[in-house]
């Protein structure tokens, strides 16, 4: 039973979907399983990273090209919290014969680590590098005793009820479950 917003004078402005695993309770789809298991023969090695690489190389000219947009981070922005924060903003990255082809930048908590950018190049999207890397890293911080994994919303207005589907599938084959995130304002 949650708390009564209004009765405190705060009216709701937002409803975002939001996706993340809790480790408790998670299961990563058999088919995303079976497709990992399968590339396990590519030449590929996942490591943490620089962000100026994938920022330049694979977000950017991503993000420009298919949605004509900029991240919402300049680089030189998310590199000045990078340096306040070092050991809360990672960016770990997938490599073929030492070309980037996709990135997922973390942000880290002693309890809580939450995804916020992940890209891919063409050539990674055809061997599905971001599934490689999101299990990789979905074992790995399961590995260094965190509770939950966030994997962000999926709430997008170009969509059909406002939500992308194919994303919100994507999240669910993962192990997310998904949960509703409101926000209120306070009535003046």
């Amino acid at each position: 039973m949650g708390i009564d917003w209004e009765k405190h004078g705060f009216l709701e402005c937002n409803t975002d979907l939001l996706l993340r695993i809790d480790y408790s309770d998670y299961q990563i789809s058999k088919s995303k399983l079976k497709h990992f298991k399968r590339r396990q023969h590519l030449n590929y090695c996942i490591k943490e990273s620089m962000l100026d690489e994938f920022w330049e190389d694979v977000l950017s000219p991503l993000l420009s090209k298919k949605y004509d947009v900029k991240p919402v981070h300049s680089f030189s922005e998310i590199n000045y919290l990078k340096e306040k924060f070092p050991k809360n903003i990672k960016q770990f990255s997938l490599y073929c014969n030492d070309e980037i082809h996709a990135g997922i930048t973390i942000f880290e908590s002693e309890y809580v680590v939450k995804s916020q950018y992940g890209a891919t190049t063409e050539y990674g999207k055809s061997i599905r590098a971001l599934d490689l890397l999101f299990i990789h890293l979905i074992k790995y911080f399961e590995e260094q005793g965190k509770l939950f994994f966030d994997m962000g919303t999926v709430m997008d207005s170009s969509f059909e009820n406002n939500i992308n589907t194919g994303l919100l599938n994507q999240k669910k084959e993962l192990g997310c479950k998904e949960c509703l995130f409101k926000t209120y304002r306070k009535i003046l």
